[in-house]
């Protein structure tokens, strides 16, 4: 055999199973650190996302105050009514101001009730948009409503037996039925359904109370929003079991932001007044906050925070609520620094704080974003300091960020 043959031969030679094993393992363990850094550069991408969306709403924000002299209402009501509400929330009546005039000129929130537009099949498609102004891209949680926000549907304006008796909307996995509820059993209350959704909301049987319904201070805007008011299917107090029939309610646009109402929070509807309801933040119900009236400076007073899918999201076109603390309304559009950033939900309902989720939280580690008044979106941490109090003089940090005139000192943060 020539000796070109046989180094030929030995040229030819292949990887041995060995070798092959040591590739293997180097290839898994750059996989191993390079995932990590993908995933964390992507998660990074959206934040910032998240971040910028933020930011064009404080851009809205702004255009809102100097079109109408101040921030607008976190929601709508009028309270001098039994029968119906407008229950607009921030995040509709922002939609001139995000690009959006079609949209909020089909909604009509100037002269339409949400409750009335709800009622409408058109409509009902048009509130129930997704709009990725609204969604964290962070957030794996689908478009619509989580069911503990979906929406109710006052019998008296969609008179569901007489006009709609075969009507039934498919949203999402939830087949919803109008309805006529008997007046036998829910007495005055007939002109209301109350929320019946899969899987349904864990109740807790309130103690009896009598029923009051503060009158709200008298609006420092000339024109506003306003309509009649809203009656709670499940306040009477001669019933303290919630009435065991079919009801109305629909899926609307998720939204991942809710506004500021400020850093108290109280678990028994009794205990709130008119005020409370306002909140001592940038956003309350039929609250017209001025920039003048945000002692503690724009760049130390929360706007709007991040609320994830783990704690049931938010919705941007309204609450269902407003005469009384229901089940789920305030934390439908509005957050508290009551409770922690990113606190897990409670697996029962407290009155005023139905669904246990009325924090801020996020899909983001450690923390979650927020648009401050002056327009910049910042990162607060899970540690930040919190403490809850009644007196302005005792509460943390994160609390003062959210209070707009507590007169603290809040410092670096």
């Amino acid at each position: 055999m020539h000796r070109s043959q046989v180094k030929m031969k030995r040229g030819s030679k292949g990887f041995t199973i060995v070798e092959l094993l040591v590739a293997i393992t180097i290839l898994a363990i750059l996989t191993a650190l390079l995932l990590p850094a993908i995933q964390q550069s992507r998660e990074a991408a959206r934040k910032i996302k998240c971040a910028n969306n933020m930011k064009q709403l404080g851009l809205a924000m702004h255009s809102y105050a100097q079109s109408h002299g101040s921030l607008p209402p976190g929601y709508t009501g009028d309270l001098s009514s039994e029968n119906y509400v407008k229950s607009w929330a921030w995040g509709a009546l922002l939609l001139p101001h995000l690009e959006q005039r079609p949209l909020y000129d089909a909604i009509d929130p100037e002269s339409q009730s949400l409750a009335g537009s709800a009622v409408n099949p058109s409509n009902l498609q048009m509130i129930q948009h997704d709009l990725a102004i609204f969604l964290c891209p962070s957030d794996t949680g689908p478009a619509q409503s989580h069911p503990y926000r979906q929406l109710l549907i006052p019998e008296t304006l969609a008179q569901a037996s007489a006009e709609f008796p075969e009507l039934i909307y498919q949203t999402m996995d939830f087949e919803i039925q109008w309805v006529r509820l008997n007046p036998a059993i829910l007495g005055d209350h007939s002109g209301m359904v109350m929320a019946h959704i899969s899987p349904p909301i864990p109740y807790v049987n309130p103690k009896p109370k009598p029923k009051t319904f503060p009158r709200p201070d008298p609006p420092s805007d000339p024109d506003p929003p306003s309509d009649p008011g809203y009656s709670d299917p499940t306040s009477d107090p001669g019933n303290s079991d919630p009435p065991t029939v079919s009801s109305t309610s629909v899926n609307v646009g998720k939204s991942n932001y809710v506004g500021s109402l400020g850093s108290n929070w109280r678990l028994n509807k009794a205990s709130w007044s008119d005020g409370e309801f306002r909140g001592n933040g940038a956003l309350g119900r039929n609250t017209r906050v001025t920039w003048s009236q945000i002692t503690d400076g724009t760049s130390n007073t929360i706007l709007v925070g991040e609320r994830s899918w783990k704690n049931y999201a938010a919705v941007w076109p309204g609450v269902n609520s407003v005469n009384d603390c229901g089940f789920i309304d305030n934390q439908m559009v509005l957050g508290t620094a009551f409770y922690p950033i990113n606190q897990g939900s409670t697996p029962i309902n407290l009155d005023c704080d139905g669904t246990g989720s009325a924090n801020f939280s996020s899909f983001h580690h450690g923390g979650a974003n927020f648009l401050f008044a002056d327009g910049s979106v910042r990162f607060l941490t899970e540690t930040i300091d919190f403490q809850n109090s009644d007196q302005p003089n005792q509460i943390g940090l994160y609390q003062k960020l959210a209070h707009r005139n507590d007169g603290g000192i809040t410092g670096a943060f």
